[in-house]
């Protein structure tokens, strides 16, 4: 049986994520975010360990154990909480000095080379996911009108612009 490592985050993410990888025949071997991860990972996972953010040294020493060589990040960790429950371990403390931007999209790129460097190679997260994903193409009944068309693009261009003001 293929073992895969879960990086878990908020939401539930991770629980799809878990749930689609073992009906697929996938040993999930998890590492999941106190105060972040639903409790319910616990029952969908073959083995688990309990990090808090910033513990990066037990994160990488639980995926070795396990014998991980790929692993997907699911879910997220929420910033309003990011303080409360970020207690980083040598190796977290080490990385973050060494990373120059504090971006949600930088850190996890950031995090995912880190892991990347001790032989864990991090896949898509919608991997095992495409029975629950829309395919290519319009979903209603009838398609966008020019105008709707016009009006889609421009709020896909404001959405983009939007959120790269919060970087």
């Amino acid at each position: 049986m293929k073992k895969l490592g879960l990086i878990a985050g908020n939401g539930k993410f991770p629980l799809i994520f878990a749930e689609q990888a073992k009906r697929a025949g996938v040993s999930v071997v998890a590492v999941a975010h106190r105060g972040e991860t639903p409790k319910a990972i616990e029952g969908m996972v073959d083995a688990l360990t309990w990090v808090y953010v910033g513990e990066l040294g037990k994160m990488i020493r639980a995926l070795h154990q396990a014998g991980i060589r790929e692993a997907v990040m699911a879910g997220g960790i929420q910033k309003v909480r990011l303080f409360s429950n970020f207690r980083p371990d040598l190796r977290g403390a080490a990385f973050l000095a060494r990373v120059r931007s504090r971006e949600d999209d930088q850190l996890l790129r950031a995090v995912a080379e880190e892991l990347e460097g001790e032989g864990i190679r991090i896949l898509e997260s919608t991997l095992f996911l495409s029975e629950l994903l829309p395919s290519e193409g319009v979903l209603t009944r009838r398609s966008p009108t020019t105008e709707q068309w016009e009006d889609i693009r421009m709020g896909l261009e404001t959405a983009k612009e939007v959120s790269s003001w919060s970087r």
